[in-house]
């Protein structure tokens, strides 16, 4: 998160106007592009980590599961470490609708 947090704060002053937002600089972050872009505001003192891991493999697992899992307003690109079969989408799907299955996230 604060690897997050430097990056915006590093970008202060680059925010977008409405003829420039649809500019396609691309940062480290997706976050970073988001708050340039469309000029949000991240309230970090109300971010959370979800969980950890230490294990790159498993972390890029579960971050795909998650991703998947919440694929409507997640500030995310498609380059991720770990491309997730959209054979398990049924899975995620029922056991999100379940209540099934650890809710996490890297």
């Amino acid at each position: 998160m604060k690897e997050h947090q430097k990056e915006v704060e590093a970008q202060e002053g680059h925010k977008c106007t409405r003829n420039s937002s649809k500019q396609s600089e691309q940062n480290k972050s997706a976050i970073t592009d988001n708050v340039n872009q469309e000029n949000h505001v991240i309230n970090w003192n109300e971010a959370t980590i979800i969980t950890r891991e230490s294990d790159n493999t498993t972390r890029w697992i579960r971050e795909a599961v998650k991703i998947r899992q919440e694929s409507q307003g997640v500030m995310n690109r498609d380059e991720r470490a770990y491309e997730l079969s959209h054979v398990y989408d049924n899975l995620l799907f029922f056991m999100a609708m379940s209540g099934g299955g650890q809710q996490t996230a890297v």
